[in-house]
């Protein structure tokens, strides 16, 4: 939906049911990023088309929630900068 100008923040700021959910998820993100144990990388090829070769790769975080499953990287990644833990 975009930045909220007046909290800055773009999913846990949200009203009702979708604000709920945003921080209920956002304060399992905090505590996955602590336990270290649902948090994974995977690293996707970068690759030369007209050449046929790999260049490098692109690390990729995912998320496996224990009760909801894989996150969307799109919203770990808005949830981890709402919580001001996007370095981590």
């Amino acid at each position: 939906r975009g930045e909220d100008v007046s909290t800055g923040f773009k999913c846990v700021g949200l009203p009702g049911f979708e604000g709920f959910v945003a921080r209920s998820l956002a304060s399992d993100l905090v505590r996955a990023l602590r336990a270290e144990e649902q948090l994974y990388v995977v690293f996707q090829p970068q690759i030369d088309d007209n050449a046929g070769e790999v260049l490098g790769a692109e690390a990729l975080i995912r998320w496996n929630h224990p009760a909801y499953g894989h996150i969307s990287p799109e919203v770990v990644v808005v949830l981890a900068e709402d919580m001001n833990c996007i370095d981590d």
